[in-house]
């Protein structure tokens, strides 16, 4: 937490906005460890998955070993922990991470904590016409000029059987050449929705740290062959409750 003191007191505008994504460590040998999918091998093996915080350049913030079974989501209430303990109670900072962490109930903690949301809508969305997009531009802090056919809306998405509903942006960009839309979604409200599809497009900013760590830091190593036993109090989910949900 120290060092991650220390690079905020010296960055204080790269955490405005958050990145938040784990990082799998394949393991390779013979103990009976529990499984993540490792999307660079594309399959799910023995594995140790990492959360990390990263500020708006990619730049590590914060990591730790997340728990066994842990999902993204369950780790975005403990990052919204330790970034509020790090930038004090009235930083109001964004965080962006991929589908993994969606949760609409999520979500509304996270707001009423104090937090902004920006992430990929889940699930199958009906496309847009193409009146519907409307060309914006903008020059980043690179000095490159970015270019985006976006369509911008305020919805509601309902959660828990539609007994509760979250009110959000849904900003909605067209690529024109292929024909694919990817949809935002974000409770920013900036004036200018191309700002807020750059930083939701800047993920890539992140893998680029990990990719960097990984060849020059062994960032994939496991330091010790030596296995502790798992939480007998862990709750896991029970199978046959999970397919009789599916079946109301």
């Amino acid at each position: 937490m120290s060092l991650a003191q220390h690079h905020i007191e010296s960055r204080p505008s790269a955490v405005g906005l958050l990145y938040v994504d784990g990082h799998v460590r394949a393991y390779h040998g013979k103990a009976e460890i529990s499984k993540a999918h490792v999307a660079r091998m594309r399959l799910a093996m023995p594995a140790e998955i990492d959360t990390w915080i990263c500020d708006r350049f990619g730049d590590g913030l914060l990591v730790w070993q997340a728990p066994v079974g842990a999902s993204l989501a369950n780790e975005l209430r403990l990052v919204a922990t330790k970034v509020r303990s790090l930038l004090g109670e009235d930083a109001h900072p964004t965080i962006c991470f991929d589908r993994g962490g969606w949760s609409p109930k999520l979500f509304c903690e996270l707001i009423q904590g104090g937090f902004d949301i920006l992430t990929y809508r889940k699930g199958p969305v009906p496309a847009k016409e193409r009146e519907a997009f409307r060309s914006y531009s903008f020059t980043d802090e690179l000095g490159r000029q970015q270019n985006y056919l976006l369509a911008d809306e305020k919805i509601v998405i309902g959660y828990d059987r539609n007994r509760m509903s979250f009110d959000c942006r849904q900003i909605t960009r067209l690529d024109e050449q292929g024909g694919h839309q990817t949809q935002i979604i974000t409770t920013r409200d900036d004036s200018d929705p191309a700002l807020i599809a750059y930083a939701m497009f800047s993920r890539w900013r992140q893998e680029n740290f990990f990719r960097y760590l990984r060849t020059h830091y062994g960032l994939d190593a496991l330091d010790a062959y030596e296995t502790t036993p798992d939480n007998p109090d862990r709750l896991v989910a029970n199978p046959d409750r999970r397919d009789a949900n599916r079946l109301v």
